[in-house]
């Protein structure tokens, strides 16, 4: 695990899971099953456009991705 990974996991998906859990938990009591499902695609759609816009362009190619294996 490389430091940037470890950067993105403390900086970004910690405190969006606990926003989810908090947001959900609020919506859960407050609306239908339907809306709360548009709700939650909603959210994971704008939180990965989001991690994709910050994140360094030649990190998100496959070809990086799958040349990683042949490392050894």
């Amino acid at each position: 695990m490389s430091k940037e990974s470890l950067y993105v996991l403390k900086a970004l998906v910690i405190p969006s899971i606990i926003l989810f859990t908090i947001l959900y938990t609020f919506i859960a009591k407050r609306v239908s099953r339907d809306v709360r499902f548009n709700i939650v695609v909603a959210y994971f759609f704008l939180f990965f456009t989001i991690f994709y816009l910050l994140s360094d362009n030649n990190s998100i190619q496959l070809s990086k991705i799958s040349s990683l294996g042949n490392t050894y």
